[in-house]
């Protein structure tokens, strides 16, 4: 049994533009909205022209945040590929729907069932209905929940019957379970369906083939930091109800983020997290599945290259999605430490507001200018001795400069399979630094573990530089038994802690006659300066540099 699995597809309907979108330059942004609908149509051509499957599985946030005519341009492609012969399922998700009532994490005016649209200056000014939840139960009926063995009500998940020996399990999480922080997951009269679901395939002898749209198991340890509450609630519980209960493997999105995961439960059972990134972010990936005689899952990714319906001006549509994203924050770090009113605009985009930027520009000034000037040459000297290379071996990339390292484990992070060998001198250089950090932390007694959940920075640094565990692209997985193990990466170790701070201590000491009257003065004149008057959007009128694409 094959089929397509992709996620996160937001698709952002052209209607919500009050003008040609394809006449302004294009913005830098996470997400190709814009050329939403060309990618989601390649994508189904690509599925269209495979002899083996004519199945795709969708697994949540169709469309950007439910705009009405986003759902209407998406629901006539479905239609349309229908036609055409595929077999489509899917679930809905948050994005999907508007919240009715106010929540922490939403403004008031989409509590109202509003989102955001383009006005006529290319601007995200205008409000845009949304669907409420219960809409979306008739309007994607048609893909999954018609034709269903058994669903249940109030949460439109259910089960479907792939082919004689596969059943799709298809859970639609987005039901709030904490409050405090709007994060979602399964109630107790889903888990209760699941499990009895879970019964059936275990009493008719068949495979579940099981998708969520929120992660169950991490993707990364740094997501647990800044996504905590984009995991779904009760992960670790859930991981382990579900693999306990025959559910070994799932197929989960949300986090952008293209990854393999896996987890041994308290049991002894296996539980993979197959995590796929967003269709139409970075890269443009979806996944071809196919369950083989043996019991094994052969796992593999589509990245998609073109667009015959865009010009992409000589680019690969993964070249041009990564300008999209990593281009808005390479110019982001640039313009750090030289341009506030462009700093303050792409800050904004990252929930740093520009009158944050404006107060505290002397000290984003600052540190831009240093990180942008920052050598890989100049890190190795203060962790020469934990790096344990020789000048020699670190003589061809000296000059180097530290942020697009910084910046290749981020895009690492999204697409998966991080790549500094554990035998490159980038690698040693960051471990090296990361060492001196965890004996700094060690020595002061802070106890990273309640800040961070990890013991040591190490844990969390060590995957975005290198991925020591299952290929987060193309693998085969058993799952019935674990991933084969990998031997350890080095260890690296520091005992800089201690002289560090009894250095800082001196020199706090020696300058605290000056650092005391200038840190007053500062306090006082960041106060006078003013907090949210300043706009760069409107008190300037400065455009961003142009990333000129045009149709």
């Amino acid at each position: 049994m094959k089929l397509y699995v992709m996620t996160d597809i937001h698709l952002y309907s052209k209607r919500n533009w009050l003008s040609d979108p394809y006449k302004w330059d294009r913005k830098p942004t996470q997400m190709q909205l814009r050329e939403s609908e060309e990618i989601i149509r390649e994508a189904f051509d690509i599925i269209l022209k495979d002899p083996d499957t004519d199945t795709v599985l969708i697994t949540g946030d169709l469309t950007d945040n439910g705009e009405i005519t986003s759902h209407e341009d998406l629901i006539k492609i479905l239609e349309e590929y229908t036609e055409k012969g595929l077999r489509i399922l899917l679930t809905t998700s948050t994005h999907d729907y508007r919240e009715l009532k106010p929540t922490k994490y939403s403004k008031k005016d989409q509590n109202e069932g509003l989102s955001y649209g383009y006005d006529e200056n290319y601007e995200y000014k205008r409000f845009i209905p949304c669907a409420h939840r219960e809409d979306l139960r008739a309007w994607y009926a048609p893909y999954g929940r018609d034709k269903a063995l058994s669903v249940e009500h109030d949460s439109m998940s259910y089960t479907y019957e792939l082919d004689k020996k596969h059943r799709l399990l298809a859970i639609n999480d987005d039901y709030i379970c904490k409050q405090k922080n709007n994060q979602r997951g399964l109630n107790q009269e889903l888990i209760d369906w699941v499990l009895s679901e879970c019964q059936k395939a275990k009493e008719d002898g068949v495979t579940l083939v099981t998708c969520l749209h929120h992660p169950v198991l991490t993707p990364s340890p740094i997501y647990k930091l800044i996504g905590s509450r984009d995991i779904v609630y009760d992960n670790i519980r859930l991981a382990n109800l579900l693999a306990d209960n025959g559910v070994n493997v799932i197929y989960t999105g949300h986090s952008h983020i293209h990854d393999i995961e896996f987890l041994k439960s308290e049991n002894g059972n296996p539980f993979y997290d197959i995590s796929t990134g967003a269709l139409i972010g970075y890269p443009p990936v979806m996944r071809k599945v196919e369950y083989l005689p043996d019991g094994r899952i052969d796992v593999r990714s589509i990245v998609i290259q073109t667009l015959s319906r865009f010009d992409l001006q000589g680019k690969s549509l993964p070249e041009y999605c990564r300008e999209g994203f990593f281009g808005m924050i390479e110019d982001m770090v640039a313009s750090m430490g030289e341009d506030m009113i462009n700093f303050a605009i792409y800050a904004n985009s990252i929930s740093i507001r520009p009158w944050t930027v404006y107060q505290f520009w002397w000290i984003f000034k600052a540190v831009g200018v240093f990180l942008n000037k920052l050598t890989i040459g100049r890190v190795y000297k203060w962790c020469k001795k934990e790096s344990r290379l020789t000048p020699a071996q670190v003589e061809p990339i000296k000059n180097e400069l530290v942020v697009p390292v910084i910046l290749n484990m981020v895009q690492k992070l999204y697409a998966g399979n991080a790549d500094f060998s554990p035998l490159s001198p980038e690698f040693s250089i960051i471990m090296g630094t990361v060492a001196i950090i965890d004996d700094l932390a060690d020595t002061l007694g802070i106890k990273l573990k309640k800040l961070l959940g990890y013991d040591t920075l190490r844990d969390v640094v060590e995957p975005l530089a290198y991925n020591n565990g299952i290929d987060d692209y193309d693998a085969v997985i058993d799952p019935s038994g674990s991933p084969e193990e990998k031997p350890e990466l080095p260890k690296f170790k520091s005992n800089k802690g201690l002289g560090i701070i009894i250095s800082a201590v001196l020199i706090m000491l020696f300058t605290l006659p000056v650092t005391l009257p200038v840190g007053i003065i500062g306090a006082v004149l960041i106060w006078l300066r003013g907090t949210k008057t300043f706009n760069p959007y409107r008190d300037y009128k400065k455009v961003l540099p142009p990333r000129v694409n045009k149709k």
